[in-house]
């Protein structure tokens, strides 16, 4: 078989079966813009497949060359890269880069690969900076959109976002009791006595029961009700949407693969086939 042939059996087999080091990949996942007294900056990030982020770059705007935002840009190595969890490593910023008060404009959050690529980026609004201490992150981590999180959580999965203040209840006052008015008694006048006259009782008639109706069904026998038992609901899979285009382009990638490779041998067959019959045809014009 062709050395060709082998080569591109071997590159699908790798794409088949290695599709993770195609797929790697590492976003920023939570930040701290606006921090309280005694604060730093930080930046997580969510590193599943554990890249080494040593050369890379965080930085206040999108232009690598130049630095037009509040701060310059910062290599990882030149500040403090923490990677005891090395799923969600993040960085300290001992100085300030990113802008605490802003109205319509406000900072970039940027990661840069070593050679000034945008790996991932957020512009964080004005609301969302409102209160010192309140970090910015993904709910859920990787993939989610970027809200205020509940709580703070450097370097470890993030908290769930924190509720918005129309989703908080409302106590309802308690109605106080109204006193109620204590009615004057008015004077009872005195009735008059008046002759009585002597009155003979008529007997009252005895009522006679009416027979009962036949076939007369009575109210109390009603047809017991069946209760509906609710249908359980299934509880539906998220799938990571990142993952899942993934996974879709690597499979039409090695069928695409798989079938170059199968025509290619064919043909090379089919040319050494003619060049043993074009050998073959001088050697028969010899004989005869």
């Amino acid at each position: 078989m062709p050395k060709k042939v082998v080569y591109l059996f071997a590159l699908i087999f790798f794409l088949l079966f290695h599709p993770s080091a195609f797929a790697a990949t590492v976003v920023i996942n939570e930040f701290l813009a606006n921090q309280s007294s005694g604060q730093d900056e930080w930046v997580e990030f969510y590193n599943p497949d554990h890249l080494d982020l040593a050369e890379y770059w965080i930085d206040d705007d999108t232009d690598f060359g130049s630095d037009s935002g509040n701060s310059s840009k910062k290599q990882l190595t030149a500040v403090s890269l923490n990677v005891a969890n090395s799923t969600f490593p993040y960085v300290t910023l001992s100085s300030l880069m990113f802008n605490d008060t802003c109205s319509s404009s406000c900072d970039y959050v940027v990661l840069f690969s070593a050679d000034g690529s945008i790996i991932d980026q957020f512009q964080y609004t004005s609301e969302m900076i409102e209160q010192e201490g309140k970090t910015i992150g993904r709910s859920p981590d990787g993939t989610g959109d970027m809200v205020i999180l509940a709580s703070m959580t450097q370097g470890a999965p993030n908290s769930q976002a924190e509720p918005s203040p129309s989703s908080i209840p409302t106590p309802t006052p308690t109605p106080a009791p109204t006193p109620t008015p204590t009615p004057t008694k008015s004077p009872t006048p005195t009735p008059k006595t008046t002759p009585t006259s002597i009155l003979t009782k008529s007997p009252s008639p005895t009522p006679k029961n009416s027979p009962a109706v036949l076939g007369e069904t009575q109210d109390s026998l009603q047809s017991p009700t069946e209760e509906s038992t609710p249908s359980p609901s299934a509880n539906p899979t998220s799938t990571s949407p990142s993952k899942t285009k993934i996974a879709a382009i690597l499979t039409g990638s090695g069928a695409i693969l798989i079938g170059f490779s199968v025509g290619f041998y064919l043909w090379y067959n089919k040319v050494l086939a003619r060049k043993e019959e074009d050998q073959n045809q001088p050697d028969e014009k010899e004989s005869n």
